[in-house]
């Protein structure tokens, strides 16, 4: 009995150490299998940030040339804004000219027609 009992006993533990085997193997293949896939996320995780910053520095640029074409755009209607008040200053000029002038038209027109009127009457007396 006891020589069943050892052989029974030998035959277990043969088994167990079969499966202890079976089991770290298993055991080495998951912390492979576990290390690849934290290596995967690690260098996707590094990809997106990488890819986060270029979106990131792309966007400030594109933000900054806003801002650029925004101050340039200011300034364009600033001096078109200029323009307009130095145009409408010399029309206004240019009328008080005009109405000048007419005023000393008028004038000439009065003076001539008084040469007239004199010279007319000179050579009829």
């Amino acid at each position: 009995m006891c020589k069943a009992n050892n052989q029974m006993l030998k035959s277990q533990h043969e088994e167990l150490k079969k499966v202890h085997t079976d089991l770290e193997e298993e055991h080495r293949n998951q912390a492979q299998d576990f290390g690849r896939a934290v290596n995967e996320h690690k260098q996707r995780y590094m990809e997106m940030q990488q890819e986060k910053e270029q979106e990131l520095s792309k966007l400030k640029e594109s933000l900054y040339n806003l801002r650029e074409e925004n101050r340039q755009l200011r300034k364009a209607h600033q001096d078109i804004h200029t323009q307009l008040q130095d145009v409408k200053l010399q029309h206004k000029n240019l009328l008080s000219q005009h109405d000048q002038l007419v005023v000393t038209l008028e004038d000439h027109k009065s003076a001539l027609e008084a040469a007239q009127v004199s010279q007319e009457s000179g050579f009829c007396l």
